[in-house]
């Protein structure tokens, strides 16, 4: 990895970094994960599929060298899937191709004390669009779309490892849609809105008056295929109180791989 000639900015001994298309050929993809805490950096991580790889340890696969423990350091590393006899840490972990969902946990690493360290994937150029690709925090319980973000950053603390998960999912096929678009009865004030994804996407909620103007919208975010439900107050962005009448609501769901849209248009009543 990196030169440990100054204290203040390397962590690992020397290392040129592989070309993710020289490690998974043309056939295979591989993700790079950056960590970084203060100056210290580690950049040579990569998980990824190939053709010639296996679901275990194999030829393809790189250990991950042990950081220079003299001087700041920050270090990530691919753990072993369980079960696995071969325990080593690995820089590099290519498996074969993603049938459905594949799961690389990793672990980052610093010796410095209460030091924020952010994780970012450079680019996602080498992961095909078929694919969506999370980082899952499970101490905070964060499900972060590497599509739509470039980094995530924590806290971390040192000698105290914190795990991550890779998750890459292959895209339901078919194209996106929205359906089932209604007004739904409710308690309370405010009104239900229901519909249906026909697979995983980021969604947009706007409510436009009769003369066309957008008097509320909300970024959703990514909500899951199948049936979801949204609650609207009946107030505008301001937080005002919308005078009796029929509204439109616009519901625009994005593809998180591809930025496809589908713009689905029904009517509320606020009674």
């Amino acid at each position: 990895r990196t030169s440990a000639r100054t204290p203040t900015a390397r962590s690992r001994p020397p290392t040129r970094a592989p070309s993710p298309s020289a490690l998974v050929g043309a056939d295979g993809w591989a993700v790079q994960l950056v960590a970084r805490a203060g100056e210290a950096r580690d950049a040579t991580n990569y998980a990824g599929v190939a053709s010639r790889a296996v679901d275990g340890r194999d030829s393809l696969d790189m250990d991950d060298p042990p950081p220079v423990s003299f001087v700041p350091y920050v270090s990530l590393s691919f753990l072993p899937e369980p079960g696995r006899a071969d325990s080593s840490l690995l820089a590099v972990d290519l498996r074969s191709d993603v049938a459905g969902e594949k799961r690389w946990t990793f672990e980052v690493t610093t010796n410095q004390a209460d030091v924020p360290v952010t994780l970012s994937w450079p680019e996602l150029s080498e992961l095909p669009s078929r694919y969506r690709a999370y980082l899952v925090d499970p101490e905070s319980g964060q499900r972060k779309s590497m599509r739509t973000g470039v980094s995530y950053t924590y806290r971390g603390q040192a000698g105290a490892p914190r795990r991550f998960q890779l998750v890459v999912t292959a895209a339901a096929t078919g194209a996106l849609r929205v359906t089932g678009l209604r007004q739904v009865p409710s308690r309370g004030a405010g009104s239900l809105v229901s519909f249906s994804l026909s697979q995983p996407a980021n969604v947009n909620f706007r409510v436009v008056s009769a003369n066309g103007r957008v008097v509320y919208q909300r970024e959703v975010g990514e909500l899951p295929a199948g049936l979801s439900q949204l609650r609207w107050e009946g107030r505008d962005r301001s937080g005002q109180a919308l005078s009796r009448g029929v509204y439109l609501v616009q519901l625009v769901a994005a593809d998180p791989a591809t930025g496809d849209a589908y713009r689905a248009v029904g009517t509320l009543v606020v009674r």
